[in-house]
């Protein structure tokens, strides 16, 4: 899951990144961490390269994240989803950054 995940996000697939979803949603906390963490990294390393990013890719992103941090509020595992809240916070704060 982590390759195609990383695929999507180096090429700006949303598409392809909402078919993965499913499938993460589905797995476990340490996979759930894993995307998240891959997700805020690439976010944060691209969104500076391309600003363009935040309008367009940057809000899937933020559905992508809450979706597992919904799932891990579901399951109970309130360290997960502590860890997660804390990737969420990361990424909405890239949305208030103005472009130059």
């Amino acid at each position: 899951v982590l390759l195609p995940l990383r695929a999507a996000l180096h090429r700006f697939d949303v598409d392809l990144l909402g078919k993965l979803v499913p499938e993460i949603v589905s797995g476990g906390a340490d996979l759930w961490v894993s995307c998240a963490r891959l997700v805020s990294l690439e976010v944060a390393i691209n969104l500076f390269k391309y600003p363009s990013l935040k309008e367009t890719v940057l809000p899937k992103v933020l559905k992508f994240v809450i979706a597992i941090l919904g799932r891990a509020h579901s399951s109970g595992d309130e360290a997960t989803a502590l860890e997660l809240s804390r990737y969420l916070k990361m990424l909405r704060s890239f949305s208030r950054v103005r472009s130059p």
